[in-house]
C-alpha cells in the first residue's frame, strides 16, 4: 500500500528509473484518494525522467499524469499531456506507449462527451492493442471502444466491444473490471 511505497521512496535517494518508477506508484495509490498529492507525485517524477532523458519513464510518468489530469476534468492539461506522451511515443516507435497515448486522448474526450473524436482515436489504439500480449491492455480498448459506441448510440457495436472487454476480464481473473464491464454491458439495454 502507500505506506510501504512510501518508506521505499524515503529510503531511495538516488534520482534514478527506480525513483519514477516509485513515484508513479505512489501518484496512482493517491489518484483515488488525493487528486493533488497525486499530481505532485506525477510531476515530481516527471522533472526526474526528464532529466535522466529516459524517455520510457517520461511516457510511464506522462501516461499517469495525463490519468490524473482527466480524473481532475483538466481536460486540455490532459490532452497535452497525451500528445506529448504521442509525440515521444512516435519518436521511439515503441506501440505500447502510442496506443496508450491514443487511449488517454480518447478518454479525454469521452469524458468531453465528444464522442466522434473520442471513437477515432481509441480507433488509432485499437491496432497496437489488438497486437498486445496483455490481456488487460487489449480488454481496456475494448472498454472504451463499447463506451464510445453507446455514446453514439451505436448500441451493436457497443455490445459487441463490451463483451468482448467482459470476456477478457473474466478469463484474466480481473474480478473488479469484469463486474464494472457487465455493468457496462447493461448499459446498452
Amino acid at each position: 500500500g502507500i505506506d510501504s511505497i512510501t518508506k521505499l521512496l524515503e529510503k531511495h535517494t538516488t534520482e534514478d528509473s527506480a525513483k519514477v518508477d516509485l513515484m508513479i506508484k505512489l501518484s496512482a495509490h493517491y489518484q483515488a484518494t488525493n487528486l493533488s498529492k497525486a499530481e505532485l507525485y506525477a510531476s515530481d517524477a516527471l522533472k526526474i525522467a526528464e532529466n535522466l532523458k529516459d524517455n520510457h519513464a517520461i511516457c510511464s510518468v506522462l501516461s499517469q499524469l495525463g490519468s490524473v489530469y482527466s480524473w481532475q476534468r483538466f481536460s486540455t492539461k490532459a490532452l497535452d499531456t497525451y500528445f506529448r506522451e504521442r509525440e515521444i511515443a512516435l519518436k521511439m516507435r515503441d506501440e505500447f506507449w502510442l496506443q496508450d497515448a491514443y487511449l488517454g486522448i480518447g478518454y479525454v474526450y469521452e469524458l468531453e462527451n465528444d464522442w466522434d473524436k473520442a471513437l477515432k482515436y481509441t480507433m488509432k489504439a485499437l491496432p497496437y492493442a489488438e497486437k498486445s500480449d496483455d490481456p488487460f491492455v487489449k480488454a481496456f480498448a475494448y472498454t472504451n471502444l463499447g463506451s464510445e459506441h453507446l455514446g453514439l448510440k451505436n448500441n451493436e457495436k457497443a455490445e459487441y466491444y463490451l463483451r468482448l472487454a467482459s470476456k477478457l476480464f473474466f478469463d484474466n481473473d480481473y474480478i473488479d473490471q469484469y463486474a464494472n464491464s457487465e455493468i457496462n454491458v447493461a448499459k446498452v439495454f
